[in-house]
Protein backbone atom coordinates (compact mmCIF):
# COMPACT_ATOMS: atom_id res chain seq x y z
CA UNK A 1 0.00 0.00 0.00
CA UNK A 2 1.35 3.46 -0.59
CA UNK A 3 -0.12 6.30 0.76
CA UNK A 4 0.79 9.62 -0.59
CA UNK A 5 0.14 13.41 -0.18
CA UNK A 6 -0.12 13.57 3.50
CA UNK A 7 1.72 15.21 5.68
CA UNK A 8 3.58 12.43 8.28
CA UNK A 9 5.37 13.06 11.52
CA UNK A 10 7.50 10.67 11.74
CA UNK A 11 8.64 11.14 15.53
CA UNK A 12 12.06 10.03 14.45
CA UNK A 13 15.51 10.67 16.15
CA UNK A 14 15.52 14.44 13.74
CA UNK A 15 11.85 14.49 14.03
CA UNK A 16 11.21 14.61 10.27
CA UNK A 17 8.13 14.82 8.13
CA UNK A 18 7.20 13.41 5.02
CA UNK A 19 4.71 13.43 2.53
CA UNK A 20 4.50 9.49 1.27
CA UNK A 21 4.91 6.30 2.65
CA UNK A 22 4.99 2.56 0.95
CA UNK A 23 3.66 -0.43 3.99
CA UNK A 24 4.94 -3.75 2.47
CA UNK A 25 4.10 -7.17 4.80
CA UNK A 26 2.57 -5.00 7.54
CA UNK A 27 6.31 -2.95 8.30
CA UNK A 28 6.97 0.51 6.83
CA UNK A 29 9.03 0.00 3.34
CA UNK A 30 9.73 3.57 2.78
CA UNK A 31 9.11 6.88 4.05
CA UNK A 32 10.08 9.86 1.95
CA UNK A 33 8.46 12.44 -0.41
CA UNK A 34 5.66 12.16 -3.24
CA UNK A 35 7.70 12.46 -5.79
CA UNK A 36 10.29 10.36 -4.80
CA UNK A 37 7.86 7.12 -3.99
CA UNK A 38 5.74 8.03 -6.53
CA UNK A 39 8.01 7.95 -9.49
CA UNK A 40 9.23 4.46 -7.46
CA UNK A 41 6.43 2.62 -6.77
CA UNK A 42 3.38 4.52 -8.67
CA UNK A 43 3.21 2.63 -11.73
CA UNK A 44 2.95 -0.76 -9.79
CA UNK A 45 0.02 -2.46 -10.30
CA UNK A 46 0.48 -4.93 -7.21
CA UNK A 47 0.48 -1.50 -4.77
CA UNK A 48 -3.05 0.17 -3.85
CA UNK A 49 -2.49 3.55 -4.30
CA UNK A 50 -4.24 6.31 -1.40
CA UNK A 51 -4.20 10.06 -2.29
CA UNK A 52 -4.66 11.47 1.82
CA UNK A 53 -5.66 14.62 0.45
CA UNK A 54 -3.29 16.70 2.44
CA UNK A 55 -4.03 15.48 5.99
CA UNK A 56 -1.65 14.61 8.60
CA UNK A 57 -0.75 11.21 9.83
CA UNK A 58 0.96 10.24 13.08
CA UNK A 59 2.38 7.01 14.13
CA UNK A 60 -0.24 4.94 16.08
CA UNK A 61 -0.63 6.73 19.48
CA UNK A 62 0.40 4.30 22.70
CA UNK A 63 -1.20 4.97 25.57
CA UNK A 64 1.70 4.28 28.75
CA UNK A 65 -0.79 3.66 31.33
CA UNK A 66 -4.22 2.54 31.41
CA UNK A 67 -6.73 0.22 32.81
CA UNK A 68 -7.68 -1.23 29.42
CA UNK A 69 -9.69 -4.80 31.22
CA UNK A 70 -11.28 -2.52 34.06
CA UNK A 71 -12.22 -0.37 31.51
CA UNK A 72 -14.19 -2.81 29.31
CA UNK A 73 -15.87 -4.45 32.58
CA UNK A 74 -17.13 -0.92 33.71
CA UNK A 75 -18.88 -0.59 29.79
CA UNK A 76 -21.16 -3.09 31.83
CA UNK A 77 -21.46 -1.56 35.20
CA UNK A 78 -23.20 1.12 36.70
CA UNK A 79 -21.96 4.57 35.44
CA UNK A 80 -21.16 7.14 38.29
CA UNK A 81 -19.08 9.14 36.61
CA UNK A 82 -20.38 13.13 36.55
CA UNK A 83 -23.04 12.54 39.26
CA UNK A 84 -23.69 15.75 41.53
CA UNK A 85 -24.44 14.35 45.15
CA UNK A 86 -24.43 11.23 46.94
CA UNK A 87 -28.01 11.14 46.39
CA UNK A 88 -27.81 11.10 42.90
CA UNK A 89 -25.07 8.12 42.97
CA UNK A 90 -27.49 6.14 44.73
CA UNK A 91 -30.39 6.80 42.54
CA UNK A 92 -28.29 6.06 39.78
CA UNK A 93 -27.61 2.60 41.30
CA UNK A 94 -31.47 2.21 41.71
CA UNK A 95 -31.74 2.96 38.24
CA UNK A 96 -29.34 0.37 37.38
CA UNK A 97 -31.00 -1.91 39.48
CA UNK A 98 -34.09 -1.96 37.29
CA UNK A 99 -33.12 -2.23 34.40
CA UNK A 100 -30.93 -5.31 35.21
CA UNK A 101 -32.95 -7.06 37.73
CA UNK A 102 -31.60 -10.13 37.63
CA UNK A 103 -28.27 -9.17 38.93
CA UNK A 104 -27.19 -11.04 42.09
CA UNK A 105 -24.60 -8.37 43.05
CA UNK A 106 -24.13 -4.51 41.77
CA UNK A 107 -20.41 -2.89 40.80
CA UNK A 108 -20.32 0.46 40.28
CA UNK A 109 -17.50 3.18 39.31
CA UNK A 110 -16.70 6.94 38.45
CA UNK A 111 -17.88 8.56 41.76
CA UNK A 112 -15.84 11.98 43.02
CA UNK A 113 -17.08 13.75 46.19
CA UNK A 114 -15.33 16.89 44.68
CA UNK A 115 -17.73 17.47 42.40
CA UNK A 116 -19.95 17.78 44.77
CA UNK A 117 -21.48 20.49 46.55
CA UNK A 118 -20.93 18.73 49.83
CA UNK A 119 -17.53 17.43 49.19
CA UNK A 120 -17.39 14.90 52.16
CA UNK A 121 -16.87 11.85 51.79
CA UNK A 122 -20.30 9.74 51.32
CA UNK A 123 -21.55 6.73 54.21
CA UNK A 124 -23.83 4.10 53.23
CA UNK A 125 -27.16 5.23 54.77
CA UNK A 126 -28.84 6.15 51.92
CA UNK A 127 -27.76 3.43 49.37
CA UNK A 128 -28.19 0.58 52.35
CA UNK A 129 -32.54 1.96 52.26
CA UNK A 130 -32.50 1.31 48.96
CA UNK A 131 -30.74 -1.69 48.54
CA UNK A 132 -30.29 -4.42 50.63
CA UNK A 133 -30.38 -7.49 49.36
CA UNK A 134 -27.24 -7.75 46.88
CA UNK A 135 -24.17 -6.54 47.84
CA UNK A 136 -23.27 -3.05 46.26
CA UNK A 137 -19.71 -1.95 45.37
CA UNK A 138 -19.38 1.88 44.69
CA UNK A 139 -15.88 2.56 43.65
CA UNK A 140 -14.89 5.95 43.55
CA UNK A 141 -13.21 7.40 40.21
CA UNK A 142 -9.73 7.02 40.95
CA UNK A 143 -10.16 3.19 42.04
CA UNK A 144 -8.66 4.07 45.53
CA UNK A 145 -11.72 4.59 47.77
CA UNK A 146 -15.32 2.39 47.40
CA UNK A 147 -18.78 2.79 49.23
CA UNK A 148 -20.26 -1.04 50.10
CA UNK A 149 -23.54 -1.34 51.81
CA UNK A 150 -23.98 -3.63 54.22
CA UNK A 151 -24.60 -7.00 52.25
CA UNK A 152 -21.05 -6.61 50.62
CA UNK A 153 -19.49 -5.62 53.90
CA UNK A 154 -21.47 -9.65 55.06
CA UNK A 155 -19.34 -10.94 52.08
CA UNK A 156 -15.96 -9.93 54.37
CA UNK A 157 -14.72 -10.16 57.80
CA UNK A 158 -14.88 -6.53 59.02
CA UNK A 159 -15.42 -5.56 62.40
CA UNK A 160 -15.39 -1.98 64.17
CA UNK A 161 -12.03 -3.17 65.59
CA UNK A 162 -10.65 -4.39 61.60
CA UNK A 163 -7.41 -3.01 60.72
CA UNK A 164 -6.08 -3.34 57.21
CA UNK A 165 -2.41 -2.87 56.09
CA UNK A 166 -2.31 -0.09 53.63
CA UNK A 167 -5.99 0.57 53.72
CA UNK A 168 -8.56 2.14 55.93
CA UNK A 169 -12.03 1.26 56.94
CA UNK A 170 -13.86 4.71 58.00
CA UNK A 171 -15.76 4.91 60.72
CA UNK A 172 -18.33 6.97 62.49
CA UNK A 173 -17.85 8.65 66.06
CA UNK A 174 -19.48 5.84 67.61
CA UNK A 175 -17.29 2.96 65.81
CA UNK A 176 -20.00 2.01 63.42
CA UNK A 177 -18.67 1.21 60.24
CA UNK A 178 -19.61 3.95 57.62
CA UNK A 179 -19.37 1.99 54.58
CA UNK A 180 -16.21 3.97 53.11
CA UNK A 181 -13.09 1.81 51.87
CA UNK A 182 -10.04 3.00 50.87
CA UNK A 183 -7.09 1.13 49.08
CA UNK A 184 -6.26 -1.99 50.59
CA UNK A 185 -9.49 -2.41 52.28
CA UNK A 186 -10.99 -2.65 49.50
CA UNK A 187 -10.25 -6.37 48.50
CA UNK A 188 -11.99 -8.46 50.98
CA UNK A 189 -14.90 -7.14 49.54
CA UNK A 190 -14.16 -7.20 46.22
CA UNK A 191 -12.39 -10.63 45.96
CA UNK A 192 -15.70 -12.25 47.12
CA UNK A 193 -17.66 -11.02 44.38
CA UNK A 194 -18.42 -13.92 41.46
CA UNK A 195 -16.64 -12.95 38.23
CA UNK A 196 -18.28 -11.94 34.96
CA UNK A 197 -19.16 -14.80 32.75
CA UNK A 198 -16.46 -15.83 30.17
CA UNK A 199 -18.86 -14.84 27.56
CA UNK A 200 -19.93 -10.89 28.82
CA UNK A 201 -15.97 -10.54 29.36
CA UNK A 202 -14.84 -11.10 25.70
CA UNK A 203 -17.81 -9.15 24.45
CA UNK A 204 -16.59 -6.14 27.16
CA UNK A 205 -13.26 -6.41 25.52
CA UNK A 206 -14.18 -6.39 22.47
CA UNK A 207 -16.29 -3.47 22.34
CA UNK A 208 -13.96 -1.74 24.27
CA UNK A 209 -10.86 -2.39 21.52
CA UNK A 210 -13.41 -0.48 18.62
CA UNK A 211 -13.78 2.24 21.37
CA UNK A 212 -9.58 2.84 21.06
CA UNK A 213 -9.25 2.21 17.30
CA UNK A 214 -11.44 5.21 17.29
CA UNK A 215 -9.48 7.94 18.81
CA UNK A 216 -6.18 5.87 17.49
CA UNK A 217 -4.81 3.79 19.96
CA UNK A 218 -2.68 0.96 18.27
CA UNK A 219 -1.36 0.19 21.80
CA UNK A 220 -2.62 0.41 25.08
CA UNK A 221 -0.10 -0.31 28.31
CA UNK A 222 -2.70 -1.96 30.84
CA UNK A 223 -1.30 -1.51 34.43
CA UNK A 224 -2.83 -4.02 36.33
CA UNK A 225 -3.22 -7.38 34.69
CA UNK A 226 -3.19 -11.11 35.83
CA UNK A 227 -2.16 -14.40 34.29
CA UNK A 228 -5.75 -15.29 33.43
CA UNK A 229 -6.50 -11.69 31.73
CA UNK A 230 -3.19 -11.92 29.60
CA UNK A 231 -4.07 -15.58 28.59
CA UNK A 232 -7.46 -14.76 27.30
CA UNK A 233 -6.25 -11.33 25.69
CA UNK A 234 -3.63 -13.47 24.09
CA UNK A 235 -6.07 -16.21 22.85
CA UNK A 236 -7.95 -13.55 21.37
CA UNK A 237 -5.40 -11.71 19.63
CA UNK A 238 -4.49 -15.35 18.10
CA UNK A 239 -8.21 -15.79 16.78
CA UNK A 240 -7.23 -12.49 14.82
CA UNK A 241 -10.48 -10.70 16.85
CA UNK A 242 -7.86 -8.38 19.09
CA UNK A 243 -6.12 -6.55 16.85
CA UNK A 244 -4.67 -4.34 19.30
CA UNK A 245 -1.37 -4.44 20.65
CA UNK A 246 -1.28 -4.97 24.68
CA UNK A 247 2.08 -4.07 27.16
CA UNK A 248 1.33 -5.82 30.33
CA UNK A 249 2.33 -5.04 33.74
CA UNK A 250 1.94 -7.80 36.06
CA UNK A 251 -0.18 -7.46 39.24
CA UNK A 252 2.57 -7.65 42.13
CA UNK A 253 -0.04 -7.83 44.89
CA UNK A 254 -0.54 -11.57 43.26
CA UNK A 255 2.25 -13.50 44.42
CA UNK A 256 0.94 -16.48 42.48
CA UNK A 257 0.94 -14.96 38.87
CA UNK A 258 4.27 -12.78 40.00
CA UNK A 259 6.13 -15.33 40.75
CA UNK A 260 5.03 -17.16 37.52
CA UNK A 261 6.87 -14.80 35.46
CA UNK A 262 9.95 -13.91 37.40
CA UNK A 263 10.41 -17.82 37.38
CA UNK A 264 9.56 -18.19 33.33
CA UNK A 265 10.63 -14.91 32.11
CA UNK A 266 9.57 -12.21 30.09
CA UNK A 267 7.10 -13.04 27.16
CA UNK A 268 6.31 -11.06 23.74
CA UNK A 269 4.29 -11.59 20.42
CA UNK A 270 3.85 -10.24 17.68
CA UNK A 271 0.84 -7.75 19.58
CA UNK A 272 1.45 -8.94 23.56
CA UNK A 273 4.32 -7.87 25.38
CA UNK A 274 4.80 -9.03 29.51
CA UNK A 275 8.10 -7.95 31.21
CA UNK A 276 6.85 -5.95 33.71
CA UNK A 277 5.76 -5.89 37.45
CA UNK A 278 3.92 -3.11 39.10
CA UNK A 279 3.46 -2.00 42.61
CA UNK A 280 1.51 0.56 44.36
CA UNK A 281 3.52 2.99 47.24
CA UNK A 282 0.46 4.82 48.22
CA UNK A 283 -3.04 5.76 47.10
CA UNK A 284 -4.57 8.61 45.43
CA UNK A 285 -5.06 12.66 46.69
CA UNK A 286 -8.50 12.78 45.92
CA UNK A 287 -9.55 10.31 48.19
CA UNK A 288 -6.47 11.46 50.78
CA UNK A 289 -4.88 8.17 50.15
CA UNK A 290 -1.62 9.70 48.14
CA UNK A 291 1.49 9.62 51.26
CA UNK A 292 2.62 12.75 52.10
CA UNK A 293 5.29 14.14 53.91
CA UNK A 294 3.50 16.71 55.90
CA UNK A 295 -0.27 16.12 56.75
CA UNK A 296 -3.16 17.30 53.81
CA UNK A 297 -3.49 20.77 54.11
CA UNK A 298 -7.53 20.15 54.75
CA UNK A 299 -7.13 17.29 57.27
CA UNK A 300 -4.26 17.84 59.66
CA UNK A 301 -4.07 14.56 61.22
CA UNK A 302 -3.68 12.55 57.72
CA UNK A 303 -0.83 11.99 56.05
CA UNK A 304 -2.27 9.05 53.51
CA UNK A 305 -1.29 5.67 53.32
CA UNK A 306 2.41 4.11 52.83
CA UNK A 307 1.69 0.85 50.70
CA UNK A 308 4.62 -0.41 51.53
CA UNK A 309 7.89 -0.45 53.60
CA UNK A 310 11.01 0.61 52.34
CA UNK A 311 12.88 -2.83 53.18
CA UNK A 312 9.60 -4.43 51.83
CA UNK A 313 9.64 -2.89 48.32
CA UNK A 314 13.17 -3.22 48.42
CA UNK A 315 13.36 -6.89 48.43
CA UNK A 316 10.61 -6.69 45.34
CA UNK A 317 13.01 -4.50 43.16
CA UNK A 318 15.69 -7.20 43.86
CA UNK A 319 13.94 -10.11 42.54
CA UNK A 320 12.77 -8.29 39.51
CA UNK A 321 16.07 -6.99 39.15
CA UNK A 322 17.61 -10.39 39.59
CA UNK A 323 14.77 -12.42 36.75
CA UNK A 324 15.51 -9.10 34.24
CA UNK A 325 11.91 -7.09 34.31
CA UNK A 326 10.86 -3.88 34.61
CA UNK A 327 8.94 -2.46 37.48
CA UNK A 328 6.71 0.00 37.12
CA UNK A 329 5.39 2.11 40.76
CA UNK A 330 2.38 3.93 40.95
CA UNK A 331 3.50 6.96 43.52
CA UNK A 332 1.35 10.21 43.84
CA UNK A 333 2.50 11.73 47.22
CA UNK A 334 5.95 13.24 47.84
CA UNK A 335 6.64 10.64 50.64
CA UNK A 336 5.73 7.66 48.09
CA UNK A 337 7.76 9.41 44.97
CA UNK A 338 10.65 9.81 47.80
CA UNK A 339 10.81 6.14 49.01
CA UNK A 340 10.48 5.03 45.59
CA UNK A 341 13.10 7.46 44.20
CA UNK A 342 15.60 5.91 47.11
CA UNK A 343 14.85 2.67 46.99
CA UNK A 344 15.02 2.51 42.68
CA UNK A 345 18.63 4.16 43.42
CA UNK A 346 19.39 1.66 45.71
CA UNK A 347 19.16 -1.25 42.93
CA UNK A 348 19.97 0.99 39.90
CA UNK A 349 22.95 2.84 41.17
CA UNK A 350 22.63 5.66 38.28
CA UNK A 351 22.07 3.06 35.34
CA UNK A 352 18.58 1.60 34.59
CA UNK A 353 18.88 -1.26 31.89
CA UNK A 354 15.65 -2.48 32.80
CA UNK A 355 13.62 1.15 32.05
CA UNK A 356 12.11 1.32 35.61
CA UNK A 357 9.11 3.52 35.71
CA UNK A 358 7.70 6.05 38.22
CA UNK A 359 3.54 6.17 37.37
CA UNK A 360 2.30 9.29 38.10
CA UNK A 361 4.99 11.02 39.78
CA UNK A 362 2.37 13.58 40.73
CA UNK A 363 4.17 14.64 43.83
CA UNK A 364 7.95 15.23 43.29
CA UNK A 365 10.16 17.72 45.65
CA UNK A 366 13.09 19.72 44.15
CA UNK A 367 15.75 17.04 45.41
CA UNK A 368 13.91 13.90 44.52
CA UNK A 369 13.47 15.49 41.09
CA UNK A 370 16.75 15.21 40.49
CA UNK A 371 17.57 12.20 41.49
CA UNK A 372 15.13 11.05 38.66
CA UNK A 373 17.44 12.22 36.41
CA UNK A 374 20.56 10.59 37.83
CA UNK A 375 19.38 7.35 37.87
CA UNK A 376 17.60 7.28 34.55
CA UNK A 377 14.17 6.51 36.00
CA UNK A 378 11.11 7.03 33.37
CA UNK A 379 8.34 8.77 34.81
CA UNK A 380 5.03 7.51 33.07
CA UNK A 381 2.66 11.32 33.60
CA UNK A 382 -1.19 11.24 32.82
CA UNK A 383 -1.89 14.84 31.62
CA UNK A 384 -5.14 15.26 32.13
CA UNK A 385 -4.97 14.07 35.89
CA UNK A 386 -3.61 17.63 36.14
CA UNK A 387 -6.58 19.57 34.40
CA UNK A 388 -8.94 16.98 36.63
CA UNK A 389 -7.68 17.84 39.87
CA UNK A 390 -6.69 21.45 39.60
CA UNK A 391 -10.14 22.97 41.45
CA UNK A 392 -10.01 21.40 44.56
CA UNK A 393 -6.07 20.71 44.59
CA UNK A 394 -4.55 24.28 46.11
CA UNK A 395 -7.42 23.07 48.89
CA UNK A 396 -5.82 19.59 49.49
CA UNK A 397 -2.03 20.25 49.37
CA UNK A 398 -2.10 23.53 50.08
CA UNK A 399 -0.19 26.51 47.54
CA UNK A 400 3.55 26.01 48.46
CA UNK A 401 3.30 22.23 47.87
CA UNK A 402 0.82 22.49 44.89
CA UNK A 403 4.20 24.18 43.48
CA UNK A 404 6.06 20.35 43.31
CA UNK A 405 3.15 18.82 41.57
CA UNK A 406 2.48 18.55 38.11
CA UNK A 407 5.54 19.19 37.02
CA UNK A 408 5.63 17.51 33.46
CA UNK A 409 8.22 20.39 32.16
CA UNK A 410 10.49 19.48 34.96
CA UNK A 411 10.31 15.86 34.80
CA UNK A 412 10.74 15.83 31.33
CA UNK A 413 14.02 17.50 31.64
CA UNK A 414 16.11 15.11 33.73
CA UNK A 415 16.00 12.40 30.96
CA UNK A 416 15.01 14.08 27.97
CA UNK A 417 11.84 12.21 27.48
CA UNK A 418 8.01 11.14 29.53
CA UNK A 419 5.67 8.79 28.90
CA UNK A 420 2.34 9.56 28.21
CA UNK A 421 -1.25 7.78 29.27
CA UNK A 422 -4.58 8.80 30.45
CA UNK A 423 -5.19 5.88 33.17
CA UNK A 424 -8.70 5.28 31.68
CA UNK A 425 -11.56 5.09 33.00
CA UNK A 426 -9.84 6.85 35.54
CA UNK A 427 -9.78 9.69 32.85
CA UNK A 428 -10.96 9.57 29.18
CA UNK A 429 -9.88 7.27 26.80
CA UNK A 430 -9.07 10.12 24.06
CA UNK A 431 -5.72 10.41 23.55
CA UNK A 432 -5.90 13.81 21.91
CA UNK A 433 -7.28 15.56 25.57
CA UNK A 434 -3.84 14.12 26.68
CA UNK A 435 -2.15 16.19 24.35
CA UNK A 436 -4.35 18.96 24.97
CA UNK A 437 -3.88 18.60 28.67
CA UNK A 438 0.04 18.58 27.90
CA UNK A 439 -0.02 21.58 25.69
CA UNK A 440 -2.20 24.10 26.65
CA UNK A 441 -2.83 22.98 30.11
CA UNK A 442 -6.37 23.45 30.37
CA UNK A 443 -9.66 20.77 30.46
CA UNK A 444 -11.94 20.04 27.72
CA UNK A 445 -13.84 22.96 28.08
CA UNK A 446 -11.31 24.63 27.74
CA UNK A 447 -10.46 26.61 31.26
CA UNK A 448 -8.86 27.84 32.44
CA UNK A 449 -7.90 30.21 29.38
CA UNK A 450 -4.17 30.76 30.52
CA UNK A 451 -3.22 27.19 31.61
CA UNK A 452 -3.37 25.83 34.87
CA UNK A 453 0.37 26.14 36.26
CA UNK A 454 1.22 26.93 32.23
CA UNK A 455 4.80 26.97 33.05
CA UNK A 456 4.82 23.35 32.99
CA UNK A 457 3.65 22.88 29.81
CA UNK A 458 5.18 20.77 27.21
CA UNK A 459 5.83 21.41 23.80
CA UNK A 460 3.92 20.22 21.11
CA UNK A 461 6.98 17.96 19.96
CA UNK A 462 7.39 16.74 23.49
CA UNK A 463 4.11 15.86 24.12
CA UNK A 464 3.47 14.32 20.91
CA UNK A 465 6.56 12.12 21.81
CA UNK A 466 5.46 11.17 24.40
CA UNK A 467 2.27 9.22 23.16
CA UNK A 468 4.46 7.74 20.45
CA UNK A 469 8.05 6.78 20.31
CA UNK A 470 8.75 7.64 24.35
CA UNK A 471 5.72 5.60 25.22
CA UNK A 472 7.07 2.91 23.18
CA UNK A 473 10.90 3.46 24.39
CA UNK A 474 9.49 3.09 27.85
CA UNK A 475 7.87 0.02 26.98
CA UNK A 476 11.17 -1.41 25.26
CA UNK A 477 9.23 -1.37 22.10
CA UNK A 478 11.03 1.45 20.11
CA UNK A 479 13.02 -1.10 18.20
CA UNK A 480 9.96 -1.91 16.70
CA UNK A 481 7.11 1.10 16.81
CA UNK A 482 6.18 4.51 18.24
CA UNK A 483 7.62 6.10 15.20
CA UNK A 484 7.62 5.51 11.31
CA UNK A 485 10.76 4.28 9.72
CA UNK A 486 11.97 1.94 7.58
CA UNK A 487 11.56 -1.70 9.13
CA UNK A 488 9.04 -1.01 11.80
CA UNK A 489 5.74 -2.19 12.24
CA UNK A 490 3.02 -0.13 10.05
CA UNK A 491 1.16 1.28 13.35
CA UNK A 492 -0.21 5.07 12.10
CA UNK A 493 -2.84 6.57 12.59
CA UNK A 494 -5.19 9.91 10.57
CA UNK A 495 -6.34 12.63 12.00
CA UNK A 496 -8.52 15.18 10.02
CA UNK A 497 -6.56 18.17 11.35
CA UNK A 498 -3.44 18.84 12.76
CA UNK A 499 -2.89 19.32 16.39
CA UNK A 500 0.99 20.02 15.65
CA UNK A 501 -0.08 23.53 14.06
CA UNK A 502 -3.94 24.24 14.79
CA UNK A 503 -4.84 26.65 17.41
CA UNK A 504 -4.86 25.12 20.71
CA UNK A 505 -8.86 25.95 20.79
CA UNK A 506 -9.07 23.24 18.37
CA UNK A 507 -7.28 20.49 19.42
CA UNK A 508 -9.97 18.62 21.13
CA UNK A 509 -12.29 19.03 18.39
CA UNK A 510 -9.66 16.75 16.49
CA UNK A 511 -11.02 13.10 14.87
CA UNK A 512 -9.70 9.89 13.57
CA UNK A 513 -10.58 9.54 10.11
CA UNK A 514 -8.00 6.32 9.76
CA UNK A 515 -6.55 4.14 12.22
CA UNK A 516 -3.90 1.23 10.79
CA UNK A 517 -1.95 -2.06 12.49
CA UNK A 518 0.49 -3.88 10.71
CA UNK A 519 -1.07 -1.97 7.84
CA UNK A 520 -4.11 -3.47 8.21
CA UNK A 521 -7.01 -0.76 7.92
CA UNK A 522 -8.67 -1.32 11.68
CA UNK A 523 -10.81 1.92 11.02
Amino acid sequence: MLLYNAHIYTADKQFRTAQALLVREGRVAAVGSNAELLHRYGSSTDIEQFDVGGKPIYPGFVDAHCHFLRYALSLYEADLRGCASATDMVQRVVAWREAHPDATYIIGRGWDQNEWQDTQMPDNDELNRQISDIPVLLTRIDVHAALANDAAFALAIYSPQSHILGGHIARHPSGRLTGLLLDNAIAPIAKQLPPPQHADVVAALLQAQQNCLAVGLTTVSDALLLHQDILLIDQLQREGRMKLRFYAMIDGASEADKRHYLTHGTVRSDRMHVRCIKYFADGALGSRGAWLINPYSDAPDQYGLALYTPDALLAELRDCYAAGFQVATHAIGDAANRMVINCYAQILRGKNPYRWRLEHAQIVQPQDLRRIGEHGIIPSIQATHATSDMTWVRTRIGEERLQSAYRWQDLWQQNGLLAAGSDFPIEDINPILGFYAAVARRDARGYPPDGFMPQQALSRQQALSAMTIDAAYTNTEDDEKGSIEVGKRADFVGLDRDIMTISLDEIPQTRVWGTWIDGERVL
